[in-house]
């Protein structure tokens, strides 16, 4: 297998997006919510699909997905204010995973392509200024595609074809790198080899495992 491009899921994969979580985890718990982080964390991914498509607002799908938690509205209040707070330290102190910038210079060597592909309430050029310019990795990758400016989320086919296409480049031919099980299976449904990066769960059937980020290399050749 030639790899011609290397696709990077963003959060999760080029950087911690666990932070924001846990904290509001944590907090809500205080106020009653009995659920474990997995749990809401799965809950909050079913309230993002329409964020992550343009097609409501953050501030909004967080009130929706507190009320349906049971919170009322002045709980949900105190709630958002926390939650600004959190986003806040996140966006300040985000880096990238060991290995990430080194390893994207490699592959660049290399002649191979890179590209994101990010269910994302950002645009593209939103993404570059607020996300990878401050990780050090502004105008590093070849190619990004976000959910926002596409109107899909990944595990839909569409997703993936969008970056194949943009790049010129067939589905044989390119290596995704996930870290949850719906983005894997989409990737593979979709004729992509795949590669399991810092792992939501245990169980999940990619094609390759990367304990560092850096082994991604070893499966390009």
């Amino acid at each position: 297998m030639a790899v011609k491009i290397v696709i990077f899921d963003m959060g999760g994969v080029i950087y911690d997006v666990t932070l924001w979580r846990r904290n509001i985890h944590r907090y809500i718990s205080e106020l009653g919510y009995r659920g474990d982080l997995k749990t809401m964390s799965y809950l909050w991914e079913r309230f993002l699909i329409d964020v992550y498509r343009g097609k409501t607002g953050y501030d909004d799908a967080f009130r929706k997905f507190m009320l349906s938690l049971g919170f009322t509205k002045d709980e949900y209040r105190k709630i958002k204010g926390k939650s600004d707070e959190y986003r806040k330290i996140v966006e300040k102190n985000r880096q990238a995973f060991p290995g990430v910038k080194e390893t994207l210079i490699h592959l660049k060597e290399m002649g191979i392509k890179t590209a994101i592909l990010s269910d994302s309430e950002l645009h593209e050029n939103e993404l570059e200024d607020r996300i990878m310019k401050p990780l050090g990795l502004g105008g590093i990758f070849d190619l990004i595609v976000t959910s926002r400016d596409i109107g899909v989320v990944k595990p839909d086919k569409e997703a993936y074809d969008r970056v194949l296409n943009n790049a010129g480049v067939e589905a044989q031919d390119a290596l995704f790198v996930g870290h949850d099980r719906e983005e894997i299976e989409g990737a593979k449904a979709a004729g992509l080899k795949t590669v399991l990066f810092n792992a939501d769960e245990e169980g999940i059937g990619s094609d390759f495992n990367a304990r560092e980020f850096s082994d991604i290399e070893k499966f390009v050749g």
